[in-house]
């Protein structure tokens, strides 16, 4: 049954190139969309992800915001993996405009294809499967939080994730605001949109993808551990609250996104996770520490004079790639 082919929307993506590694892997058909075939940085490196798989990776032109090239994506499909979605920067504010409409409109318009084209399973990666309730198809939910662990090619930069480990490691900031992260490793959410696929079980299901909370002056303590001896500055001072509510006087982020948090620790059910699909959380260290070394292999960050490279890496074998190598 792993010849049939699975489309992976937004193939480019943090997520989405696990998602087409870990299909390619298991000998599955997969079909990718991008926004353009013209991006070389975007579509050069997806086609190296996976050494001599059993099928090519095939990649066609689609956009949320646009009805164009659904139909054609879909063709001969058996079962989707939508995974593009609109996300905020750091930059900006989350609003309803920029955020909520796209991705309700964007999660329609993929899953009425998918329903036109008579596709037989459905794993979407958000909290909008609300929208596409009745359609003929089985559909499971993926619930990541955070997401951590190694991004695959250079692209993946502009991930949430990749750009708060970057400014840690490079030391960007002068210590860490009293946060808890609620965090996942990519590679346990690529597994559960395989395990969605192929398990009865998680049919109709929403599967929260979680390893559990981690305080941010603990995550940048890995990685002082692990990466002051060689050279990178990382700060393991923690922030006085009174600091972060001055910032927040005149950045409307913080103010919004931050200084509400200080100091909170939330529970996150992963029961799911692992009694239905299966999965053990990959270890929050190693989700930390694997993450860091493939951005710097990457070239995300740079090598200092003192990098010595990581001792054994799972990321460094499954594929990672710059954008344009050859």
């Amino acid at each position: 049954m792993s010849d049939q082919m699975v489309l992976v929307t937004g193939a480019s993506g943090y997520i989405a190139c696990h998602v087409v590694k870990l299909l390619q892997e298991t000998g599955y058909r997969v079909r990718g969309t991008v926004r353009s075939l013209k991006n070389s940085s975007r579509v050069d490196p997806l086609k190296m992800l996976v050494s001599n798989p059993k099928h090519p990776l095939e990649l066609t032109e689609a956009d949320l915001e646009s009805d164009d090239g659904w139909d054609k994506a879909m063709e001969g499909v058996y079962a989707v993996m939508h995974t593009a979605s609109p996300f905020p920067s750091l930059e900006e504010s989350p609003s309803e405009q920029s955020l909520v409409i796209p991705a309700v409109e964007g999660t329609k318009r993929v899953l009425s294809a998918a329903a036109k084209a008579g596709v037989k399973k459905v794993v979407v990666t958000s909290s909008c499967s609300a929208v596409v309730e009745g359609q003929r198809f089985e559909l499971s939910t993926v619930n990541p939080v955070l997401v951590m662990g190694p991004p695959l090619v250079e692209s993946n930069k502009s991930a949430t994730s990749v750009i708060i480990l970057r400014d840690a490691i490079m030391a960007k900031v002068p210590g860490s605001p009293k946060l808890c992260f609620r965090i996942c490793d990519v590679r346990d959410v690529a597994l559960a949109h395989l395990k969605c696929l192929t398990n009865p079980e998680a049919v109709g299901k929403r599967h929260i993808i979680s390893s559990g909370g981690i305080w941010m002056k603990d995550m940048n303590q890995i990685l002082a551990d692990e990466f002051k001896p060689q050279n990178y500055k990382v700060s393991t001072r923690e922030l006085p609250n009174f600091v972060i509510w001055f910032a927040s006087i005149f950045n409307e982020r913080i103010r919004k996104q931050v200084y509400p948090r200080l100091g909170v620790m939330f529970d996150i059910d992963n029961s799911r996770m692992k009694n239905v699909l299966g999965i053990e959380p990959t270890p929050q260290k190693d989700s930390i520490l694997d993450m860091a070394y493939a951005m710097i292999e990457l070239g995300i960050v740079a090598k200092t004079s003192a990098y010595k490279g990581p001792k054994f890496s799972e990321w460094h074998s499954s594929g990672s790639t710059k954008s344009g190598e050859n």
